[in-house]
Parts: C-alpha cells; sequence; structure tokens
C-alpha cells in the first residue's frame, strides 16, 4: 500500500512577506531615512522606512512631562503633575488637550526642514512614529477621525505635498482611525507664519480655514494634526471650527517651537 504524500497548503502570507523581506534586507539593507547609515540589529526589525538609527533617535529633544493638561506646554520645573498653565487657566483652548513630541530645535529642526522644505517625504512614516505617543495621549479614549490642518491650493502646488497630511495618513494608520482630508479645507492663503509674533499669528488665520460638509465631524471625536505647534494659533483656529460643527477635538503636532 503506497503511503500518500501529506498534503502541503500555501504558505501563510505573513512566511512569504517574511522571506521576500530578508531577501531585501541583504539586497538592499536597511538605511536610517534621516542620516542613510546602515541599520543594524534590532534597529531593523521595524517596517522598511519607519524606524530612525540609534543615533538619530536619540538625538531627537523629547517633550517629557510635567506639561500643562490643556495645551501641552512643558513647564520648567520637572516636578509636579500636569495642570493647566497660566494662560490656559484664563483662557482655554478650543480643544481638549494638545501634545507635541519633539522640542523644535537640532535634530527635530533638521529633520522637519528635510522633510518639509527639502521634499523628504520618506521621513514621514519615522517622524510619524515619533509622535505616535504624543497623538495617543492627545486623543485620549482614542479617534474616530483625524484631520490635518490643511494648506491653501496655491501653497500645495508650490510644494506638492501637504506634511501634515503625510503625517496624520500614518498617525491614523497606528491608530486604526480614518482620515479625513477633504473636511477641513484653507479658503484663505494668508501669509507664512514663520516670523510673525502672536497676535499676527491670529489675525492671519483668523477666518482662513473652513469646513466642507460641517454635519460630517458631528459627534466625532476629532485627533487634528499638524507638524509644529508654535503660538497654537493655527490649530486653535481649526479645532474651533470643529467644535462649532459639534466635534470634540483633540491636538498633535511632531514639534512644539518656542519653548525648552
Amino acid at each position: 500500500m503506497a503511503l500518500s504524500e501529506p498534503e502541503v497548503g500555501p504558505l501563510p502570507r505573513r512566511v512569504v512577506e517574511g522571506v521576500f523581506e530578508g531577501l531585501a534586507d541583504i539586497l538592499l539593507p536597511r538605511l536610517c531615512p534621516l542620516c542613510a547609515r546602515p541599520l543594524s540589529g534590532r534597529e531593523g526589525t521595524g517596517r522598511r522606512g519607519a524606524v530612525l538609527c540609534g543615533r538619530c533617535f536619540a538625538a531627537m529633544p523629547l517633550i517629557e512631562g510635567p506639561l500643562c493638561s490643556l495645551c501641552g506646554r512643558p513647564f520648567s520645573s520637572p516636578l509636579g503633575p500636569d495642570r493647566p498653565c497660566s494662560e490656559c487657566a484664563v483662557d482655554p483652548p478650543p480643544y481638549r488637550r494638545a501634545r507635541s513630541a519633539l522640542f523644535y530645535e537640532g535634530a527635530a529642526l533638521d529633520a522637519l526642514h528635510l522633510f518639509k522644505y527639502r521634499g523628504r517625504v520618506s521621513l514621514a512614516a519615522p517622524l510619524a512614529a515619533l509622535m505616535a505617543g504624543a497623538a495617543r495621549e492627545a486623543a485620549g479614549g482614542g479617534a474616530d477621525v483625524v484631520a490635518a490642518v490643511p494648506l491653501h491650493g496655491s501653497r500645495l502646488r508650490e510644494r506638492g505635498f501637504n506634511q501634515s497630511l503625510l503625517l496624520a495618513r500614518a498617525v491614523a494608520a497606528s491608530m486604526g482611525a480614518r482620515v479625513d482630508s477633504r473636511g477641513l479645507v484653507r479658503v484663505a492663503a494668508g501669509r507664512p507664519q514663520v516670523g510673525l509674533v502672536r497676535s499676527e499669528r491670529v489675525r492671519n488665520v483668523r477666518g482662513a480655514f473652513a469646513l466642507a460638509a460641517p454635519g460630517g465631524f458631528s459627534g466625532r471625536r476629532v485627533l487634528l494634526v499638524d507638524d509644529v505647534f508654535t503660538t497654537g494659533s493655527t490649530v486653535a483656529e481649526c479645532a474651533r471650527l470643529l467644535a462649532r460643527a459639534g466635534a470634540e477635538v483633540s491636538v498633535a503636532t511632531l514639534a512644539r517651537a518656542g519653548v525648552k
């Protein structure tokens, strides 16, 4: 009696992907997307292009508590619990909570400039991975929708991409949330915010944004994503619109400028 050969089914997809990824690592070694140094050991275990090398990660100026429990501004003293800062205690922001991952200086500033102004869009994934913790903390119980601070059409054509939307897509994927890239729009170009003082920034963004379909945000938990939080005037203007439409808004940014 002939012995039947054991049935062999198709290999699981994750096994096939693992084989091809292993071959890719041999033929095309993983490189740090920031400094291009070959990744080694555990550095290379993340999704391709989504991790920085240990040297670049260690150079990132991470923001740690205590923080303002509302706007996320770091306090100068490392002691004490999170609490509202003096500004938020007097004039609470139109969002529930804002958090930023990095100080806008040093390696973080260099990385953002490469990403935003030099078109290094491959940095979107590793930078979004750096801000994932801040995004989860800002969202608290989670988010139904992730929205990015939009660019005006003229600025989008000039740059070719919206850096905040690229970050928002990666953050949303890590949270299992939906991205809304059309509901919040910029209707006035305004001046670049760089170099403006707080009062000028507030005036510059007043009326600059609109909702394409306000009813689409009613009752939704919205995580608003931007690249840099400076005075907070831009995210506040967007959050105010979303809140008026019935959304519960939280804010996550990659970096925070003007504080240390």
